[in-house]
């Protein structure tokens, strides 16, 4: 996936190819049965470590589990969760004051942090999660294999993202 984000006039945008890291999990809302949902929207948002760190320390200040305990799946669906709740902008902002309040933490606190950095990272680990990258510009992206010489180039971003995602599991991930 390419990290596309605003600048504000006179900046360039800045693209660097990442993986794509797996469907999803989960379908939020799906089960509330208040509303008569009409659609299931899925977003592909990407995001830091320090941003999927805090979706974790979200969904940990509500549910207490031991992230050293959880599967990659478990992992997973608990970051969508807190995605999911907290939406990518708050995200975001949060995620870039998280570690500012370090030297306050207790030891417990800062042992749970340690836990949940070490759930992040197997559940996502830098460049094993696909071989499939997504690249180019905001005008003209592109999906690469880099197993492969298979690649795709369109105007949306969005239905290139698919078919790489798609196409990485011709080399049997998912």
């Amino acid at each position: 996936m390419t990290i596309l984000d605003y600048r504000p006039a006179g900046t360039q945008w800045h693209a660097e190819p990442i993986p794509v890291a797996y469907p999803t999990h989960a379908v939020n809302g799906w089960c509330e049965g208040e509303k008569d949902s009409l659609a299931v929207v899925q977003v592909a948002i990407s995001l830091t470590r320090d941003e999927l760190l805090t979706a974790l320390d979200d969904e940990h200040a509500m549910a207490g589990f031991d992230a050293d305990q959880l599967s990659v799946q478990e992992i997973r669906a608990w970051v969508e969760q807190g995605v999911s709740m907290a939406g990518a902008f708050e995200l975001g902002e949060r995620a870039a004051r998280f570690w500012g309040s370090y030297g306050t933490w207790t030891a417990e606190e800062k042992a749970n942090v340690a836990a949940m950095a070490r759930a992040i990272d197997r559940a996502y680990p830098a460049a094993a999660i696909s071989t499939t990258v997504v690249n180019g510009t905001p005008s003209r992206p592109s999906v690469a294999c880099t197993a492969c010489p298979w690649t795709v180039t369109g105007e949306h971003v969005e239905p290139l993202m698919a078919d790489g995602v798609s196409h990485s599991a011709t080399h049997g991930e998912r």
